[in-house]
């Protein structure tokens, strides 16, 4: 052939950019692919090595090896495609990552991982696969070991494993994870793990939510039942001490201990209204109700509700919409509410804030609170009230509206359930921000009286 190379790579660019690439390296290639055209007209890709400078041949100024890797580099094309396929995928399903892990004997590795495992633990797939961080490290300790025995027990057969752990993310954040994958052996020291990976933190929460509404619904049902027949012997008791002290002189000793009789079964009594209001089932008159103006009443007031050490802060948005309630329970929320915050400075100096705003809520902003199963799109008050009291940690937020549990020397243990019977009573929600030694935050959203009909009856046009 005159000029073999017109030949092999017909295209005149092609040449012309093989040869500068060819001097740039002064000669010195390897694994250097190029496609050349055969003689049947197919394509073919070659990996060329120039050997001559490291072996040179007499009377010869350029000799290389070349070796057909046309077959390879399609399976390589195949596998990128089919990649690009998984990763698309997944980018259209959040919180799922596709990954294969593989076991050499007591030395694991992830061979493959989706990019979108960042979105999941805030760890690159780069350095999963590198090896430079292990998700496991981000389990909680309990977990850790339990998915290491996991992998050793399902290395000694096949079948697909699931595996749920607790995790926290490089932010910082909680997240549930669940590993789901099929086991297979191809020898007593290489398995392989096909499997997703999913963020269930979201749907651990819901099914905690539902599961924590259930309860309430069970305790409330059984508490409000109780409550109730005993505030009815309770004012038997009440209305026949009153005629006992009716029937006897004012100065008889017998006068006393039937006063005793009397205070104390209204104090009895006014425990059950609370567990009422905890059950839902306290009814009242329902009015239209200006929360700023309730707000600011019941400030006036507030030296028998907290400590003469606290100082209350006030940040309202003027010219609020009503809302509709009870005015008994919107004075009780209130009252438990700041009881409960007085009570988080344990006797020290302190000061609480409460704000009201009027905001806008979607559906999926309400998943995450702690109270707000009847609650669907739309305009609502924000009423909030922070401290800087003692706090509570993160994971027992949710046991802060149980009957009677408490964590301050003070407590009482019945304000904030009752402040969940109010507002699930009003179809509200509640959301709470706490850390330990840092204060809490309340966020209560009522709603806006244009999106729910007037409670129990007919009501006289909202006040302008």
């Amino acid at each position: 052939m005159d000029d073999p190379f017109a030949v092999l790579y017909p295209d005149p660019e092609q040449r012309r950019q093989m040869f500068e690439e060819f001097q740039k390296h002064e000669g010195r290639v390897q694994d250097w692919e190029l496609t050349l055209t055969a003689k049947d007209g197919s394509l073919k890709t070659i990996s060329w090595t120039n050997l001559s400078p490291r072996i040179p041949i007499s009377k010869q100024h350029i000799w290389a090896m070349g070796v057909d890797v046309t077959a390879n580099r399609q399976v390589r094309q195949e596998l990128r495609e089919k990649e690009s396929i998984l990763a698309g995928i997944t980018r259209q399903i959040p919180g799922v990552a596709i990954f294969q892990y593989i076991l050499e004997g007591s030395h694991g590795y992830y061979s493959y991982i989706t990019e979108n495992i960042h979105e999941i633990s805030g760890v690159s797939a780069a350095d999963l696969l590198s090896g430079q961080q292990k998700l496991r490290d981000l389990l909680s300790e309990k977990d850790q070991k339990r998915l290491a025995d996991l992998i050793v027990e399902s290395s000694q057969r096949e079948g697909q494993v699931d595996f749920e752990g607790e995790a926290e993310d490089v932010t910082g954040r909680k997240r549930v994870w669940l590993f789901r994958a099929l086991v297979h052996r191809e020898s007593n020291q290489r398995v392989i793990f096909n499997g997703i990976i999913l963020d269930i933190t979201e749907r651990r929460q819901i099914q905690s939510q539902i599961e924590r509404a259930q309860k309430y619904q069970m305790i409330g049902i059984l508490a409000g039942g109780i409550a109730h027949d005993f505030n009815n012997l309770l004012t038997s008791i009440i209305g026949n001490a009153q005629l006992g002290q009716m029937q006897i002189e004012p100065d008889s000793e017998l006068n006393e201990y039937l006063a005793d009789i009397i205070q104390s079964s209204e104090k009895a009594a006014g425990l059950c209204q609370k567990i009422l209001t905890f059950a839902g089932r306290k009814m009242g008159r329902k009015t239209w109700i200006d929360l700023n103006q309730a707000i600011i009443e019941l400030k006036a007031t507030l030296g028998s509700i907290v400590s003469n050490q606290i100082t209350v802060e006030l940040d309202l948005q003027p010219d609020l919409p009503p809302i509709i309630a009870d005015p008994t329970l919107i004075d009780q929320l209130l009252v438990n509410l700041l009881t409960n915050s007085s009570e988080s400075y344990q006797g020290r100096e302190g000061v609480i804030q409460i704000k009201t705003s009027l905001v806008e809520q979607q559906e999926e902003d309400f998943r995450k609170m702690l109270v707000q199963e009847f609650c669907s799109a739309g305009k609502y008050l924000l009423l909030e009230l922070s401290d800087q009291g003692c706090g509570i940690e993160e994971d027992k937020i949710p046991l802060i509206f149980e009957p009677y549990y408490t964590t301050k020397e003070m407590g009482r243990g019945l304000g904030l359930a009752a402040v969940q019977g109010i507002v699930r009573s009003m179809n509200g929600a509640i959301n709470v921000h706490s850390q330990p030694n840092r204060g809490t935050t309340f966020q209560i959203y009522l709603p806006s009286p244009h999106k729910s009909p007037p409670l129990g009856g007919t009501l006289a046009p909202p006040p302008q």
